[in-house]
């Protein structure tokens, strides 16, 4: 089960395009979370091993998550209509 199952394609490229600093990890979560591409297969294009390219992919990963969650509270937030307590 994907952290990233609730979120459209677009969305997650937005998020891969504005919190991953490395234009490489972008472009490995891009074919890996996006494209579908299996670990072997991404090891080979970049020319990294099996256990470096799950190394990026896990821990930038997580960032995405972080970073996921943190903009649906704010716009859980924002969307909820402020209501004063006296009339």
């Amino acid at each position: 089960m994907s952290k990233f199952e609730n979120i459209s394609n677009e969305e997650l490229s937005a998020l891969i395009e504005s919190w991953i600093k490395s234009e490489r990890d972008r472009k490995i979560l891009h074919r890996r979370l996006i494209d579908g591409i299996c670990f072997d297969e991404l090891s080979m294009e970049f020319n990294l091993s099996v256990d470096r390219i799950k190394q990026i992919v896990y821990k930038q990963q997580d960032i995405l998550f972080t970073h996921s969650e943190t903009e649906k509270e704010t716009e859980t937030i924002i969307g909820l209509e402020w209501y004063p307590i006296f009339p």
